[in-house]
């Protein structure tokens, strides 16, 4: 297998309760864990778990964000000389049992950087989608796609360690479009794509939000929106449409407008 390592974050869970972690443990993929939790029984339990699993565990002894976490993980690897693939992977994406051979038989058809599956979340195409008007959108056609406008999410990517010699995972973001802005360093080093006709099922974390979570959730948006788009006055209009979209879809979950001033 060229596929030799996955990647996974972790916060405030027990690895156990991972969806990702359950199937690529019982399919023998070695994992490194990287956790951002704070709680202390978590960090416990989940290196404990991981051990005796016989994969390998890095607390980051905070909540670190996603981009450091990622980058944290791909030292380690460099660290150990390691040249392979990588399999990056959200804690709750369901994997279906052939994922690794159609990734595998992709990479030995197709000289590619990176590999992306098709992600669904509900009745919608997650990924890989479009760059249209500085806004992430559904692809209309899974079949003509122009790649000089692809991004993805990173779940279910898969990767080759060469990549990040010319890119890395940008610090300034926290948690959300970290995997956008990924794909547009990709398009810009002019990196190979292939799309595999793999389908795995993501969680819409929108529905899986709390209304606690909902307005810390809209603050973070906030903060690495303004770091993604940058300055400007069409890209801060660009920023609030896309935050007054979520609260918008906030309001209508939990039929409460104070999220309005969050």
């Amino acid at each position: 297998m060229k596929i030799k390592k996955g990647i996974i974050v972790l916060y405030n869970q027990r690895v156990e309760f991972s969806s990702s972690y359950r199937k690529f443990r019982s399919l023998n993929l070695p994992l490194l864990v990287i956790d951002n939790s704070t709680e202390s029984e978590y960090i416990e339990h989940n290196k404990r778990i991981t051990s005796e699993d016989g994969n390998t565990y890095c607390s980051m002894g905070e909540n670190a964000g996603l981009s450091k976490a990622y980058n944290h993980a791909i030292e380690i690897l460099k660290e150990q000389s390691y040249e392979d693939y990588i399999l990056m992977m959200d804690d709750d994406t369901d994997f279906p049992e052939d994922f690794l051979e159609a990734m595998e038989k992709a990479i030995e058809e197709h000289s590619a950087d990176i590999y992306l599956p098709i992600v669904q979340a509900e009745n919608h195409i997650l990924s890989p989608c479009q760059i249209e008007n500085d806004r992430i959108r559904e692809l209309e056609d899974q079949k003509h796609i122009d790649f000089s406008k692809l991004s993805a999410i990173n779940s279910g990517m898969v990767i080759s360690m060469r990549v990040f010699d010319k890119i890395h995972y940008n610090e300034a973001l926290f948690l959300d479009y970290v995997d956008h802005d990924f794909m547009r360093q990709v398009r810009n080093k002019n990196l190979k794509i292939c799309i595999v006709n793999a389908v795995v099922h993501q969680s819409f974390s929108l529905w899986a939000d709390t209304k606690e979570k909902a307005s810390w959730r809209i603050q973070t948006l906030k903060k690495d929106l303004n770091v993604f788009y940058g300055k400007g006055l069409k890209n801060w209009w660009l920023v609030q449409m896309i935050i007054m979209k979520r609260k918008l879809r906030y309001i209508a979950r939990f039929k409460d407008i104070s999220i309005l001033w969050k």
